[in-house]
Formats: C-alpha cells, structure tokens, sequence
C-alpha cells in the first residue's frame, strides 16, 4: 500500500510541476504563520525539507528514499481534512494538489486536496 501511495504521489510531482523553494533558515512558527488557513508548511534548511503541521494536524512522513524524494501526509486531528505532498530534496520541489509560496519562496503552504 505505501509503495502505491509513493507511487501516485511522485506521479503527482511529475504532473503538477510543485514549487521550487529556496533554502533558508525561517523557523517552524514563522512558517506557520504565513501559512494561514493551511494545514502546514514546507520549507528546506542546508538542503533538507523541513515540515511543521498547524495545531490540531497530524503528519505521517515517509522515510527519504535513495533519488531524494519523499512523501509526507497532513492529515487533521478529527480526519475531515487532508493533504498529500510529495517532496524532492535535491530540487526543493514540493508538489500537492492545493500548494502555495510565502516569504519570497522559503515556505510552501499545504492547504486541503
């Protein structure tokens, strides 16, 4: 079931094209807070993705596979509300269905599918 979900998710990543971020060292609350009405945020520092989840939001991250990418799941507490992000370290590429840049390409907002 994961290696399906991956698989769909770095079909995701392919077709959407994502957002190309740029390495900074914005932290998690920051983040967040430009990320209003989002169920969390992305953002990478020395090259590695860094996720941070709204209050009252889980996330269930995939481990980095060997070509960089890995796959993470915001998912709210009560499970009406969710999203699948792909992301690709070695390009800053975050890729969902409802993805927005903040702070001049430092952080990317998940919002719901």
């Amino acid at each position: 079931m994961k290696v399906t979900a991956l698989a769909s998710l770095v079909l995701l990543a392919a077709s959407s094209g994502g957002v190309t971020l740029h390495d900074s060292n914005v932290t998690f609350k920051r983040a967040l807070q430009s990320c209003t009405g989002a169920l969390g945020s992305v953002s990478f520092a020395l090259g590695h993705a860094r996720t941070a989840a709204a209050d009252g939001v889980d996330t269930d991250e995939s481990a980095l596979d060997t070509s960089g990418m890995m796959t993470v799941v915001f998912q709210s507490a009560d499970g009406s509300k969710s999203a699948h992000v792909a992301i690709d370290q070695r390009k800053r590429l975050v890729s969902a269905k409802n993805v927005r840049v903040e702070m001049n390409r430092s952080v990317a907002c998940v919002s719901p599918d």
